[in-house]
């Protein structure tokens, strides 16, 4: 879950960190990439902006593991992601993991992006977690 430094995603990483959510929108077609490229998908540009996009999302889908995909995850299953699609970039959609109870989680549920600061958890990186909205 370390970010490569020279990857094409830093910017996201870079506003997670200044508590923004930043998703990459080429510069000559218009359209939001995700996940980050090198080259426009949509018209083949190597230019991109990437603007502030408000972490507010429906819930397209989600599921429930119990599998500790890193030993870091061992003391915390089972857990829910949800598969965010962004209320602002509808074709965008994001996976992470949903830090309420799911007891209440549907498809089309509101949901609120929080970024959780670095720490050992998440290998000094910021990360997007999911909140239901009220």
């Amino acid at each position: 879950m370390t970010p490569d430094p020279d990857g094409p995603d830093r910017p996201y990483w870079d506003g997670l960190r200044r508590g923004e959510l930043r998703i990459p929108r080429c510069r000559d077609c218009g359209r939001h990439v995700w996940a980050p490229q090198r080259i426009c998908p949509g018209c083949r540009g190597a230019a991109f902006d990437w603007p502030v996009v408000a972490p507010t999302a429906t819930v397209f889908s989600w599921t429930r593991t119990w599998h500790p995909f890193l030993p870091e995850l061992a003391d915390h299953v089972p857990y829910t992601v949800v598969l965010a699609r962004l209320d602002e970039v509808p074709s965008v959609r994001l996976l992470g993991m949903l830090v309420d109870d799911e007891s209440t989680l549907r498809i089309g549920a509101a949901l609120h992006g929080v970024i959780q600061p670095a720490g050992p958890l998440t290998h000094d990186t910021p990360v997007l977690r999911w909140r239901l909205s009220a």
